[in-house]
């Protein structure tokens, strides 16, 4: 969640965000990108589909991120839980596209 507020708290420094089984207390309006707002280059989310600490928190991220028309990768790491093998797994994808 940390990485998803101050990344779109502050688009003019941050082109790429990344964010492994984000946390439920974001402000969702700042996925809500304006016409002037300038666009990160990279933007992906991850979590495991057996994730019982934030559930399906991330993923409703993501359909935010859709429905404001957002560039973004998603995708659920298969049966894995809030654990390290996530968000290993979230942070070689991310460094493989930047």
């Amino acid at each position: 969640m940390e990485s998803l507020l101050v990344g779109f708290s502050h688009l003019n420094r941050f082109n790429y965000i990344g964010s492994f089984s984000a946390a439920p207390s974001l402000d969702t309006s700042l996925l809500k990108l304006t016409k002037h707002s300038k666009k990160p280059k990279l933007i992906l989310l991850c979590s495991g589909t057996s994730d019982s600490t934030v559930g399906d928190i991330p993923e409703g991220y993501h359909n935010i991120l859709t429905e404001n028309q957002v560039d973004h990768i998603w995708y659920l790491y298969p049966d894995g839980g809030h654990r390290y093998e996530v968000w290993l797994s979230g942070l070689i994808n991310f460094l493989q596209r930047i």
